[in-house]
C-alpha cells in the first residue's frame, strides 16, 4: 500500500477525446489502451469546449507542497490519499479506504492551482459492498479549495447507483452484449451493462462497459474503464469514465450521448 511521500509520484493522466458516428467527446488520449467502440474507428480533434484552464500544465512540485502543507495526503492503513497524474497536464487527487464489509474509492482532477491551495470540483466514486455490490458515480462540490474535509465528502452512497445482476431486462441486454455475467442499471434512458472478468477490483483493465438502447441494440462499448454517471439531470447526457491501468495511473475519458 502507498506511503504519504512515495505516493505523490507522475504518473499518466489524460482527458482525451473519443467520437464514433453520431456520439462525441473531448481531450487527449492517454496512456491506457484505446477502448474498443462498437461503432467506427474514433477520431481524435481539439475540442474550444473544456476549460482551457484544465489543459494547463501543473507543477508536480507545487502541488506536492500543497498537498502536504495541507495535510491532504495521508496513509492510515485502510484510508489512504494520494495525488496522480503526468508531469505536464492536470493531476488527480485519489481515495481509498476500507472497512471489513466495503471499500470507496474516489478520483478528484485538480481543476487548478492558486497560489496555495489546490482547486477541485467533481469527484468520481466506486463502492464495492460485501465483494459483489457495485455503486459508482459523481459528485459535484463546486469550484473549491481541496481540503480532507471536501475529499471526504465524496465518500457517500447518497449520489450512486447501484448495478445490479437481478434486473428483468438484463437477459435480453447480455444477449446484445455479450457479456457472460452482467450487472445493469438504467440511465438516461439508455441500459447500462456492466462486465467484468476475474476477481480483480482494484485495476479497471477487466471491465467492460456497454451502452444499449431502450431495444437493447448496443450503441458503444468502452473497455479498460469504470463509469462514473452523475444524478443530476442537466448532464445525463455527458457520460464520464475513469480508468486504472497495471502502472496505477488513472485516466479520465469523457463522451457525449446524441
Amino acid at each position: 500500500m502507498p506511503s504519504n511521500l512515495s505516493l505523490l509520484v507522475p504518473s499518466a493522466l489524460s482527458i482525451f477525446l473519443l467520437s464514433c458516428q453520431d456520439v462525441t467527446t473531448r481531450g487527449n488520449r492517454g496512456s491506457l489502451p484505446s477502448p474498443s467502440w462498437t461503432a467506427s474507428a474514433p477520431s481524435r480533434t481539439a475540442s474550444a469546449v473544456e476549460d482551457e484552464e484544465t489543459h494547463v500544465a501543473q507543477d508536480l512540485g507545487r502541488i506536492k507542497e500543497i498537498a502536504i502543507a495541507k495535510d491532504i495526503v495521508a496513509n492510515h492503513g485502510s484510508n489512504f490519499i494520494y495525488i496522480d497524474g503526468p508531469s505536464e497536464g492536470r493531476y488527480v487527487i485519489v481515495h481509498e479506504t476500507f472497512s471489513s464489509r466495503s471499500k470507496y474509492k474516489t478520483i478528484t482532477p485538480i481543476v487548478s492551482v492558486e497560489q496555495d491551495d489546490l482547486l477541485i470540483d467533481c469527484s468520481y466514486v466506486r463502492s464495492i459492498t460485501d465483494m459483489t455490490t457495485v455503486s459508482v458515480g459523481t459528485y459535484c462540490r463546486g469550484r473549491s479549495d481541496a481540503s480532507i474535509e471536501s475529499i471526504d465528502h465524496a465518500i457517500s452512497d447518497e449520489h450512486l447507483l447501484t448495478y445490479s445482476s437481478s434486473l428483468p431486462w438484463l437477459g435480453e441486454a447480455s444477449n446484445s452484449a455479450d457479456c457472460e455475467h452482467p450487472s445493469g442499471l438504467a440511465y438516461a434512458g439508455h441500459y447500462i451493462v456492466r462486465c467484468k472478468t476475474g476477481e480483480d477490483d482494484e485495476m479497471t483493465g477487466n471491465l467492460s462497459i456497454k451502452f444499449l438502447s431502450p431495444d437493447y441494440r448496443v450503441i458503444f462499448s468502452i473497455a479498460g474503464f469504470e463509469f462514473a454517471p452523475t444524478t443530476a439531470e442537466a448532464n445525463q447526457k455527458t457520460l464520464t469514465f475513469w480508468g486504472l491501468n497495471k502502472s496505477s495511473h488513472h485516466e479520465i475519458a469523457v463522451k457525449t450521448l446524441p
